[in-house]
């Protein structure tokens, strides 16, 4: 309950007792009684009242405080890591609009899969549960004038416990070719307004680190404990 509606209790409550004694023919005994109930019930309110507040105040201090941060930059700082890019993840781009994108094989897998799933609810008049997002970010990870492509895949299927689906590819002469698929916690969805005073919109950063590997620069996930994902030479991809 909150504390203006239990204020506006607390005045009904003695309004309507003051009636109650005015307009009852009872004995003194039985108004002395009364009274105490009265009293009893008016201490038991404003105590709920006071406790009401209490949560309210600690509510207000945690919401003041500093959220944990995605990535900890101090911390990769401190361990030796100089970070070349905080964060990646700036002005997203629509899959569906990239042809070379759409035709990269588990790309296009995740397409057709997420064409079919919407076509199923709909014949279904299913309500869809997560709305999807297909969204990519350039970034030239190994300084050569090319940009790798980070393309990230939300929704119904994309998601798990440990985020969402992201995969890591560069071009080649016989088109994209991936480097890296991972889940991870890089789409959060247009909802989760807490954080956008750091910039942040519909996705976590990704950071990039000056380390190389192979000439590929090492990268950090978002909520991974600052985790460093670093090139592998002989696989050919981040690992």
């Amino acid at each position: 309950m909150k504390i203006k509606n239990k204020k506006r209790y607390i005045i009904m409550l003695v309004l309507l007792t003051g009636i109650w004694l005015y307009g009852c023919g009872n004995t003194a005994a039985d108004l002395s009684v009364k009274v105490k109930s009265v009293e009893r019930s008016l201490r038991d309110i404003q105590e709920s009242v006071y406790e009401q507040n209490m949560e309210d105040e600690q509510t207000v201090r945690l919401t003041e405080e500093e959220p944990g941060m995605p990535i900890d930059y101090k911390e990769l700082e401190e361990a030796g890591y100089g970070i070349r890019e905080k964060n990646i993840c700036v002005k997203p781009l629509p899959v569906l609009e990239n042809q070379m994108l759409c035709e990269q094989e588990k790309i296009k897998n995740y397409i057709e899969f997420m064409e079919w799933e919407i076509k199923l609810h709909m014949e279904n008049d299913m309500h869809m549960p997560v709305e999807y997002a297909m969204d990519y970010f350039l970034y030239d990870l190994n300084d050569d004038g090319i940009y790798e492509y980070i393309v990230s895949f939300a929704g119904c299927g994309f998601e798990g416990s440990s985020g969402n689906s992201v995969c890591i590819c560069r071009k080649t002469d016989e088109g994209l070719e991936e480097m890296n698929g991972i889940t991870a916690q890089v789409y959060k969805g247009p909802n989760m307004t807490v954080y956008e005073k750091y910039g942040y919109q519909a996705y976590w950063p990704i950071a990039v680190l000056e380390k190389e590997t192979g000439g590929y620069h090492a990268f950090v996930l978002p909520w991974s404990g600052n985790t460093v994902w670093e090139y592998n030479v002989e696989e050919g991809r981040y690992g």
